[in-house]
């Protein structure tokens, strides 16, 4: 014969299948919030990736951009034996015009005194170069 459906062992059986249930929905649940969790950081860190690489090439560009319009700037500006300090400075803010990303070019001598730049307010300012360039033979 067959337990009544009131009868103890049949709601023990029903409440171990109902827990059985509950706790098979929570592991996947958990299981998916895990996963998702570890899309999010893994989509994060290569959007992170991109944005660097996309940064590192903008900088290389403005650098090559610079060294372009220092050497188109060099035979221009020796006339008679020496550099126009005032011819200098309008070559380098015509050099600006063109590249709005930048704030100003400047010239630096070997103490690392500002002799001339597009931005007046530059000149005579010591620039500590200690950190930007490898250190060099005499």
């Amino acid at each position: 014969m067959s337990a009544p459906l009131h009868s103890p062992r049949s709601l023990r059986t029903i409440v171990l299948l109902l827990a059985l249930l509950l706790a098979g929905w929570l592991t996947a649940f958990g299981y998916t919030v895990w996963r998702l969790k570890q899309d999010a950081l893994a989509n994060g860190m290569d959007r992170a990736a991109t944005q660097v690489r996309n940064f590192e090439e903008f900088l290389t560009q403005t650098l090559k951009v610079i060294d372009i319009t220092a050497d188109t700037l060099d035979p221009q500006l020796k006339p008679q034996g020496g550099i126009d300090p005032l011819a200098l400075e309008r070559a380098l803010s015509a050099a600006l015009r063109p590249t709005p990303y930048l704030r100003s070019l400047s010239l630096l001598d070997a103490n690392g005194r500002i002799v001339a730049s597009s931005n007046p307010r530059n000149l005579g300012v010591q620039v500590d170069t200690r950190g930007f360039f490898p250190a060099t033979g005499p």
